[in-house]
């Protein structure tokens, strides 16, 4: 795949890291669509608890060619958001009024709230 042919917005860095190097990506999350770049969709089964997803990648980091970057406690989750996407944020938008973000590991809403916060 050409890169210049494709526009990746918005989308996870592990997805486009993997893109762009032609690595194969097994993503395991519900509900989101990475196939559009050629990912396979490993689902958990929620019934058995909110932390299904967790129990799944961490069973399947077990396995060869698989790893768990563990985003609920790893540090580096926040500071990529802290030092990337905030910077990048106050370096394209001259005043920023409001920052709305969804939740997930909390690793964006706590780096980036952070970074804006030290800006005020």
């Amino acid at each position: 795949m050409k890169q210049e042919h494709y526009k990746i917005s918005n989308l996870s860095p592990i997805v486009k890291l993997s893109y762009f190097k032609e690595y194969n990506v097994y993503i395991q999350l519900e509900y989101l669509n990475f196939n559009l770049l050629g990912a396979k969709i490993i689902t958990s089964n929620h019934k058995i608890g909110l932390d299904s997803h967790v129990r799944k990648a961490k069973e399947l980091s077990k396995r060869k060619n698989y790893i768990y970057v563990n985003q609920l406690e790893n540090i580096s989750n926040l500071k990529a958001h802290y030092f990337g996407t905030a910077n990048s944020m106050i370096a394209n938008f001259h005043k920023i009024d409001y920052f709305v973000t969804g939740v997930g590991s909390g690793g964006t809403i706590r780096g980036v709230g952070r970074r804006l916060t030290q800006r005020l």
